[in-house]
């Protein structure tokens, strides 16, 4: 089997390859090569940048929030050159997504709860609504929103039609890390917990049979986002990240409009 060269000056993500030495080996050079971008700043543009490098797919570490136009050129660009584009969003792991979206049945009502910091707000609240859709069954519909001191609330309705409420709390230091927590409610609960500064996401459900605690995932992030990019090599099939992440920050807009009224 031919291996897949991967191009990182990101230390976990070198690592991380090192964990998939029997697919893929480190190269120096981006052309051909899985590259894993900092979502630090001005991400989007170094991400098409790399496109014009040669890049066989991209990995972007830790996305920052960014414009919707922004995500959506980026978007395009790697869908006209066929790169398939993976972001590893630490509060909102695609495995743990999937294991929360199996484990829901009927949803009658869906809530949500944020604390973060006042330099990460914009970026929490697009997580929180990231995971409204994973719960929802697609990005959530806002229709009222208020705010207070330190606080945002919002109420909508799911593409199904169920109600939704979610707020985000501002805490009173920058130090704090990001905690969510979103629940669904119907002839189950399912609850997901999400704590930025352990790096755990818990999921536990509850029925009329009982409470049950989901295995948590303890694979690396870093690891999850090169299998990823290597599977949409393999499959010649390019994820959907770009597209949810344009959408969870269209919908969390809602906040900052709240906030800056």
């Amino acid at each position: 089997m031919m291996r897949v060269s991967i191009h990182t000056d990101l230390v976990a993500y070198q690592a991380a390859a090192g964990q998939l030495a029997a697919t893929t080996l480190l190269a120096p050079g981006t052309a051909d090569a899985v590259c894993v971008v900092g979502g630090a700043g001005a991400w989007c543009e170094r991400g098409r940048a790399l496109l014009t490098r040669g890049a066989r797919a991209i990995v972007v570490d830790d996305p920052a929030p960014a414009g919707r136009d922004e995500i959506a050129g980026l978007r395009e660009a790697a869908a006209l050159r066929g790169v398939p584009v993976v972001l590893d969003r630490p509060r909102l792991r695609p495995d743990v997504a999937a294991d929360a979206a199996n484990a829901r049945g009927d949803v009658a009502l869906l809530s949500g709860d944020a604390f973060a910091a006042p330099n990460e707000q914009q970026g929490v609240a697009r997580d929180l609504c990231g995971w409204l859709r994973v719960l929802g069954g697609g990005p959530v519909r806002i229709e009222h929103a208020a705010a207070g001191r330190a606080a945002v609330i919002v109420a909508g309705r799911s593409p199904a039609g169920v109600a939704v409420a979610a707020s985000l709390t501002i805490t009173a230091t920058t130090s704090a890390r990001g905690t969510l927590e979103v629940v669904a409610i119907g002839a189950s609960r399912v609850g997901v917990h999400v704590d930025e500064a352990s790096g755990t996401a818990t999921i536990e459900t509850e029925s009329a049979a009982g409470r049950l605690s989901l295995p948590p995932r303890f694979e690396r992030r870093q690891r999850v986002a090169l299998r990823r990019a290597l599977d949409a090599l393999e499959a010649d099939e390019a994820p959907v990240d770009l597209r949810d992440l344009e959408s969870d920050a269209c919908v969390s807009g809602a906040f900052a409009a709240a906030a800056s009224a």
